[in-house]
């Protein structure tokens, strides 16, 4: 009985994995300046879209890496757009009133 060889594991999907966790993590940080999460929730996508391709032709593996690479990398970008969006005017709303009730 011969033994196929392993398919290497794929360093794309690792790496959009990576990128869509810092991009979660980094996210008080991006309060005053959201364009780091942004780049890295975007490479997180792109890096792991190629990298599922990749698998899905059968060349290397790591579906599960790159899946959740997607996933992660897009849950951080809508946050971020959701706290924005929503959640900022929000709080400027409130700061403005008690600003305005200390007067």
């Amino acid at each position: 009985m011969v033994q196929e060889p392993k398919r290497p594991l794929s360093g794309l999907a690792i790496a959009g994995l990576v990128c869509g966790i810092l991009a979660w993590l980094i996210f008080p940080f991006s309060l005053l300046n959201p364009l780091p999460m942004v780049v890295l929730g975007l490479a997180g996508i792109v890096l792991s879209i190629i990298a599922l391709g990749d698998v899905n032709k059968g060349v290397k593996r790591g579906k599960g890496a790159a899946i959740a690479g997607i996933v992660i990398a897009s849950l951080s970008l809508v946050w971020l757009a959701f706290f924005y969006l929503v959640l900022s005017p929000q709080i400027a709303q409130v700061f403005s009133q008690i600003e305005g009730s200390l007067r």
